[in-house]
């Protein structure tokens, strides 16, 4: 028996690290998004404010995709 609740206390160990390893690179990717719509934003505001303005292109739509996926 003794034996029996220290396994149950190691595994509960084991998945509250799982979960917090979970939520870290949870927290990475979203703050990843968050340094490329940064970015993403610079360049557009750089080139409004140049008069050069261009459409979204291909990459930055995914970015702005990725991040709402991950907001939601």
């Amino acid at each position: 028996r003794i034996a029996a609740d220290q396994m149950a206390v190691a595994d509960a160990l084991i998945r509250k690290g799982d979960l917090a390893t979970d939520h870290r690179a949870r927290y990475t990717i979203l703050l990843a998004d968050v340094d490329s719509i940064r970015i993403e934003a610079r360049a557009h505001f750089a080139r409004t404010n140049l008069g050069l303005y261009t459409p979204a292109d291909a990459g930055t739509l995914g970015i702005f995709e990725l991040a709402g996926e991950v907001l939601d």
